[in-house]
């Protein structure tokens, strides 16, 4: 959260290989970042586009 300030919009994809299996994952996000509201949503085409896009924010 740090590296974006808080705007999770902004996180960078990481390069690698991903299947093209099409099994569709939605994350959100919600809380405060140095006392601001954040509120994100994402729809990623599967799990492996999901961490490329997200890093380790939402391996879990």
């Amino acid at each position: 959260m740090a590296r974006v300030d808080g705007d999770l919009s902004v996180l960078s994809a990481e390069p690698g290989p991903c299947t093209f299996d099409y099994a569709p994952v939605t994350v959100r996000a919600w809380g405060f970042w140095q006392d601001r509201p954040v509120t994100w949503s994402k729809s990623y085409e599967n799990r492996c586009l999901l961490l490329r896009g997200t890093g380790a924010l939402f391996a879990f």
